[in-house]
Protein backbone atom coordinates (compact mmCIF):
# COMPACT_ATOMS: atom_id res chain seq x y z
CA UNK A 1 0.00 0.00 0.00
CA UNK A 2 2.77 2.45 0.67
CA UNK A 3 4.10 2.48 -3.39
CA UNK A 4 0.21 2.77 -3.47
CA UNK A 5 0.64 6.80 -1.84
CA UNK A 6 4.25 7.09 -3.36
CA UNK A 7 2.93 7.02 -6.81
CA UNK A 8 -0.01 9.49 -5.70
CA UNK A 9 2.05 12.11 -4.03
CA UNK A 10 3.45 13.87 -7.53
CA UNK A 11 -0.27 14.02 -8.54
CA UNK A 12 -1.68 15.46 -5.11
CA UNK A 13 1.64 18.07 -5.08
CA UNK A 14 1.07 18.88 -8.70
CA UNK A 15 -2.70 19.57 -8.93
CA UNK A 16 -2.07 21.54 -5.53
CA UNK A 17 -0.94 24.49 -7.07
CA UNK A 18 -3.15 25.04 -10.08
CA UNK A 19 -6.57 26.74 -8.37
CA UNK A 20 -7.00 30.03 -7.72
CA UNK A 21 -9.21 32.72 -7.14
CA UNK A 22 -8.06 35.26 -9.32
CA UNK A 23 -8.10 36.37 -12.47
CA UNK A 24 -5.97 34.20 -14.64
CA UNK A 25 -4.28 35.93 -17.62
CA UNK A 26 -0.83 35.43 -17.99
CA UNK A 27 0.43 31.78 -19.68
CA UNK A 28 3.48 30.07 -20.65
CA UNK A 29 3.13 31.52 -24.13
CA UNK A 30 3.31 35.10 -22.60
CA UNK A 31 6.48 36.79 -23.85
CA UNK A 32 6.05 39.64 -21.79
CA UNK A 33 4.34 38.92 -18.86
CA UNK A 34 3.91 41.82 -16.05
CA UNK A 35 4.64 41.77 -12.56
CA UNK A 36 0.94 41.06 -11.51
CA UNK A 37 0.82 38.34 -14.23
CA UNK A 38 -0.94 39.57 -16.95
CA UNK A 39 0.61 39.66 -20.69
CA UNK A 40 1.51 42.54 -22.72
CA UNK A 41 1.48 41.96 -26.49
CA UNK A 42 0.95 44.17 -29.22
CA UNK A 43 0.24 47.26 -26.42
CA UNK A 44 -2.62 45.20 -24.75
CA UNK A 45 -2.70 44.78 -21.16
CA UNK A 46 -4.60 41.01 -20.99
CA UNK A 47 -5.55 42.50 -17.14
CA UNK A 48 -7.48 45.55 -18.75
CA UNK A 49 -9.12 43.46 -20.85
CA UNK A 50 -13.38 43.95 -19.73
CA UNK A 51 -15.42 45.98 -18.21
CA UNK A 52 -14.69 48.33 -15.11
CA UNK A 53 -17.44 50.49 -13.05
CA UNK A 54 -16.30 54.01 -11.89
CA UNK A 55 -16.51 53.95 -8.43
CA UNK A 56 -14.64 57.00 -7.46
CA UNK A 57 -13.09 59.94 -9.34
CA UNK A 58 -11.17 62.41 -7.30
CA UNK A 59 -8.30 65.36 -8.12
CA UNK A 60 -5.47 66.40 -5.62
CA UNK A 61 -4.40 70.01 -6.63
CA UNK A 62 -2.55 72.34 -4.32
CA UNK A 63 -5.75 73.98 -3.24
CA UNK A 64 -6.80 70.76 -1.53
CA UNK A 65 -8.75 67.69 -2.91
CA UNK A 66 -11.79 67.53 -4.69
CA UNK A 67 -14.12 64.17 -5.29
CA UNK A 68 -16.67 64.14 -8.03
CA UNK A 69 -20.20 63.48 -6.93
CA UNK A 70 -20.86 61.83 -10.35
CA UNK A 71 -20.02 57.73 -10.81
CA UNK A 72 -20.31 54.87 -12.45
CA UNK A 73 -19.92 54.91 -16.33
CA UNK A 74 -18.87 51.16 -17.58
CA UNK A 75 -15.66 51.87 -19.51
CA UNK A 76 -14.71 48.10 -21.52
CA UNK A 77 -11.11 47.76 -22.85
CA UNK A 78 -11.28 45.47 -26.03
CA UNK A 79 -8.38 43.21 -27.12
CA UNK A 80 -8.39 45.41 -30.34
CA UNK A 81 -7.05 48.03 -28.51
CA UNK A 82 -10.20 50.24 -28.79
CA UNK A 83 -12.14 50.85 -25.58
CA UNK A 84 -15.76 52.87 -24.56
CA UNK A 85 -16.83 54.47 -21.76
CA UNK A 86 -20.74 54.31 -21.11
CA UNK A 87 -22.02 56.79 -19.60
CA UNK A 88 -25.88 55.95 -19.73
CA UNK A 89 -25.00 54.08 -15.98
CA UNK A 90 -23.41 57.28 -14.49
CA UNK A 91 -25.30 58.61 -11.79
CA UNK A 92 -24.86 61.15 -8.97
CA UNK A 93 -26.79 61.59 -5.88
CA UNK A 94 -30.05 63.76 -5.82
CA UNK A 95 -29.27 67.41 -4.35
CA UNK A 96 -31.97 68.95 -1.81
CA UNK A 97 -31.64 73.23 -1.77
CA UNK A 98 -34.08 74.85 0.24
CA UNK A 99 -37.04 72.42 -0.32
CA UNK A 100 -35.72 72.31 -4.41
CA UNK A 101 -34.60 68.66 -5.38
CA UNK A 102 -32.53 68.52 -7.95
CA UNK A 103 -31.82 65.42 -10.00
CA UNK A 104 -29.81 64.33 -12.72
CA UNK A 105 -29.64 62.10 -15.69
CA UNK A 106 -26.39 61.18 -17.84
CA UNK A 107 -26.12 60.00 -21.12
CA UNK A 108 -23.03 59.70 -23.76
CA UNK A 109 -20.94 56.86 -25.35
CA UNK A 110 -17.43 57.81 -25.96
CA UNK A 111 -15.28 56.05 -27.73
CA UNK A 112 -11.11 55.71 -28.58
CA UNK A 113 -7.81 53.70 -28.62
CA UNK A 114 -5.71 53.03 -25.89
CA UNK A 115 -2.08 51.28 -25.87
CA UNK A 116 0.20 50.23 -22.92
CA UNK A 117 4.10 50.72 -23.45
CA UNK A 118 6.25 47.97 -21.78
CA UNK A 119 6.77 50.02 -17.83
CA UNK A 120 3.03 50.66 -17.38
CA UNK A 121 2.52 53.86 -19.05
CA UNK A 122 -1.11 53.61 -20.87
CA UNK A 123 -1.92 56.01 -23.65
CA UNK A 124 -5.47 57.24 -24.18
CA UNK A 125 -6.40 58.47 -27.71
CA UNK A 126 -9.79 59.74 -27.61
CA UNK A 127 -12.21 59.91 -30.74
CA UNK A 128 -14.05 62.92 -28.79
CA UNK A 129 -17.19 64.02 -27.67
CA UNK A 130 -18.49 64.70 -23.91
CA UNK A 131 -21.27 63.23 -22.26
CA UNK A 132 -24.40 65.00 -21.60
CA UNK A 133 -25.88 65.91 -18.19
CA UNK A 134 -29.40 67.49 -18.05
CA UNK A 135 -30.37 68.32 -14.15
CA UNK A 136 -33.93 70.06 -13.13
CA UNK A 137 -35.46 71.04 -9.54
CA UNK A 138 -38.01 73.04 -10.65
CA UNK A 139 -39.42 71.67 -13.79
CA UNK A 140 -36.93 73.90 -15.95
CA UNK A 141 -34.05 71.39 -17.65
CA UNK A 142 -30.22 72.71 -17.64
CA UNK A 143 -27.75 71.12 -19.82
CA UNK A 144 -24.16 70.06 -19.26
CA UNK A 145 -20.97 68.20 -19.86
CA UNK A 146 -19.80 68.32 -16.16
CA UNK A 147 -20.14 64.69 -15.15
CA UNK A 148 -17.28 62.48 -14.24
CA UNK A 149 -14.27 63.69 -17.05
CA UNK A 150 -13.71 61.02 -19.35
CA UNK A 151 -10.47 59.65 -20.39
CA UNK A 152 -8.02 61.48 -22.89
CA UNK A 153 -8.80 64.58 -20.93
CA UNK A 154 -5.45 66.32 -20.11
CA UNK A 155 -2.34 68.10 -21.61
CA UNK A 156 -1.50 65.74 -24.69
CA UNK A 157 1.73 64.56 -26.47
CA UNK A 158 3.45 67.11 -28.10
CA UNK A 159 4.07 64.29 -30.86
CA UNK A 160 0.84 62.17 -31.14
CA UNK A 161 -2.61 63.12 -30.04
CA UNK A 162 -2.68 60.91 -27.05
CA UNK A 163 -2.92 61.34 -23.04
CA UNK A 164 -0.44 59.32 -20.39
CA UNK A 165 -1.69 57.93 -17.51
CA UNK A 166 -0.21 55.45 -15.06
CA UNK A 167 -2.17 52.36 -13.55
CA UNK A 168 -2.36 49.52 -10.98
CA UNK A 169 -4.57 46.93 -9.82
CA UNK A 170 -5.11 45.17 -5.92
CA UNK A 171 -4.23 41.84 -6.01
CA UNK A 172 -6.92 39.78 -7.15
CA UNK A 173 -7.13 42.58 -10.70
CA UNK A 174 -10.96 43.31 -9.38
CA UNK A 175 -9.77 46.75 -8.80
CA UNK A 176 -8.39 49.33 -11.11
CA UNK A 177 -7.05 52.44 -10.78
CA UNK A 178 -5.73 55.44 -13.45
CA UNK A 179 -3.98 58.02 -11.80
CA UNK A 180 -2.82 61.21 -14.54
CA UNK A 181 -0.46 63.33 -13.28
CA UNK A 182 -0.49 66.69 -14.97
CA UNK A 183 2.68 68.19 -14.73
CA UNK A 184 1.67 71.58 -15.81
CA UNK A 185 -0.50 72.43 -12.83
CA UNK A 186 0.29 69.85 -10.05
CA UNK A 187 -2.93 67.98 -10.30
CA UNK A 188 -3.39 64.73 -10.27
CA UNK A 189 -6.77 62.82 -11.35
CA UNK A 190 -7.09 59.78 -9.65
CA UNK A 191 -10.28 56.90 -11.26
CA UNK A 192 -11.34 54.16 -9.61
CA UNK A 193 -12.99 51.04 -11.24
CA UNK A 194 -14.21 47.80 -10.16
CA UNK A 195 -14.26 44.94 -12.22
CA UNK A 196 -17.41 43.90 -14.21
CA UNK A 197 -16.30 41.13 -16.38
Amino acid sequence: MKKFYWLLLPFLLIGGGCTSGSISIGGDDCENETSYGSCLEDGVDSALIGSWQLVSQSLETPAGNITNPFAGRTTTFANDRTYTEDYNTETTDDVNVLGLISTCDVTGLLEGDWEVLEGGELRITPDGGSPQVICQASGTAISSNASTAPLGVGPASAAEPYVVYSYTFNDDLTELTIVQENQYSGVTAISEFMRLN
